[in-house]
């Protein structure tokens, strides 16, 4: 929980999860690598949105275990949260 409102400061994030992760575990994912994050950083979550199927308007391509994977479609997402500035480094 942040102590001092005056220096916490509103930051958003989109981001794209790769579709690889299965459907059911994706809020799971989320709330371990992300909102999880965060908090132990000392922010405080504000809103945003679920992550949804989308197709993208140009492939992406990410390396997992050394395969070179190209994904049309991806999960997005955003996230609202308050924090101090200096501790957006950690993140």
């Amino acid at each position: 929980m942040i102590n001092d409102d005056r220096e916490a400061r509103r930051y958003e994030i989109g981001y794209l999860l790769v579709p690889i992760i299965a459907a059911e575990v994706v809020a799971q994912t989320v709330e371990t690598l992300i909102r999880e994050a965060i908090t132990v950083a000392g922010g405080q979550i504000i809103g945003g949105e679920e992550p949804k199927l989308i197709p993208l308007m140009y492939p992406i391509r990410k390396t997992i275990d050394n395969k070179n994977l190209r994904f049309k479609e991806a999960y997005f997402a955003s996230l609202r949260f308050a924090i101090a500035p200096e501790k957006i480094i950690e993140l």
